[in-house]
């Protein structure tokens, strides 16, 4: 079995690698191919739904319902790419652009958490300070702990620099309608 990790001249483009979302999208295309994979190795062996099989020394062994069947992967023809048995299969979720009223699915997974900080505010000076900060995600299963981690903390430093650093005024700049995103 070889596995191919993330290169450009040999993996098809799977669009943006965005918060969870390539995590969902690679996670649902490596699970369709292994479907496939296991379906083809049934088919060879005559197999049913409810086969087990164990990769071992170049073979499968198929065990179904008392039976046991090998499968010698050395004796079989490669294909083009030298595999003898492959599955390559892509996901792209559905996705619709908003419409007119802000409705549609413009993206394929979603996170849903609330943040709030204490601060501290210096009403003479303007100084403000975070003195707490509390987080909860409905995150789902967690696949990359660290990675998570990583995202939630990544989500309170962009909170923080949104509502300390940045200005934005409704009805000046360049979006002036949330709903839309466009200027009016």
């Amino acid at each position: 079995m070889t596995i191919v990790g993330a290169d450009t001249s040999l993996t098809p483009d799977c669009g943006r690698t965005s918060a969870s979302r390539q995590t969902f999208v690679t996670g649902k295309a490596a699970q369709l191919a292994g479907e496939a994979l296991r379906a083809d190795i049934l088919r060879l062996s005559n197999g049913s739904p409810t086969a087990t099989l164990e990769f071992r020394d170049r073979s499968i062994v198929v065990r179904d319902d008392g039976a046991v069947r090998t499968i010698s992967l050395a004796e079989m023809p490669e294909n083009g790419l030298g595999y003898v048995v492959m599955a390559e299969k892509t996901f792209n979720p559905d996705t619709t652009s908003l419409g007119e009223n802000g409705q549609g699915s413009p993206y394929a997974v979603y996170a849903f958490g609330a943040q709030i900080a204490e601060v501290e505010v210096d009403l003479e000076w303007g100084c403000v300070k975070v003195v707490g900060f509390a987080a909860a995600h409905d995150i789902g299963r967690k696949v990359n702990p660290t990675l998570l981690e990583g995202q939630i903390e990544g989500a309170i430093a962009q909170g923080i620099g949104q509502a300390l650093f940045e200005d934005f005024v409704p009805g000046k700049g360049t979006i002036r309608n949330f709903v839309s995103g466009r200027a009016d």
